[in-house]
């Protein structure tokens, strides 16, 4: 009986432990959408207003950079998704190299002001409208090429995108992409841990 009600205890402790959790991340899901909202606002209203390509440039890098910290916040302030292991990768159309491109403006301030070259480069024979999460993939690649770029005093950041399998029957393409840069590399001996 005491083992039974000392388990009783637990699990009700662990059912108030979660539901602590889920109110507060609800809070804080409005608590940083609104300061967000906020910033990319003004981002908006201040882009139009430019005159100057170079500050325009500057500007749309903030408003995709905002747009995607935006959507990660909303995916990872979905607990409900997270937690019964059904956060679904969107299938829409997009364009492969927009999407690159999106993902390099993000480094492509720290990335000048360390001399480096940034660029990539896309197999001719692939489309590049295409239907899959650009989020997800955009996410990735800014992972990468912001580690890239940390890690590289000189020299380049460059992606490369090849066609690996096509399915004719059911018309999807496998993708391999390549994040290449003059850096010091990865020991061997922790690529394994990395990746």
């Amino acid at each position: 009986k005491i083992m039974e009600q000392s388990i009783i205890d637990e699990r009700d402790k662990a059912n108030e432990a979660n539901k602590a959790k889920s109110e507060f991340l609800a809070n804080m899901s409005h608590e940083i959408r609104t300061p967000m909202n906020a910033i990319l606002g003004f981002s908006e209203a201040l882009f139009h207003k430019l005159d100057s390509d170079q500050h325009k440039k500057m500007l749309k890098s903030v408003l995709n950079s905002g747009n995607l910290l935006l959507s990660l916040l909303n995916d990872i302030l979905d607990l409900s998704k997270i937690e019964a292991g059904k956060l679904e990768l969107v299938n829409q159309p997009f364009d492969l190299r927009t999407c690159i491109e999106e993902a390099l403006d993000v480094v492509s301030i720290r990335a000048a002001e360390k001399g480096l070259e940034v660029g990539y480069d896309i197999d001719e024979s692939i489309s590049t409208r295409l239907n899959g999460d650009s989020l997800r993939l955009r996410q990735i690649l800014v992972n990468l090429i912001t580690n890239a770029v940390k890690y590289t005093d000189a020299g380049e950041v460059f992606i490369t995108v090849k066609k690996e399998d096509i399915q004719p029957n059911n018309g999807k393409v496998k993708l391999l992409f390549a994040v290449r840069d003059t850096g010091i590399g990865i020991p061997k001996e922790k690529a394994g841990r990395l990746f």
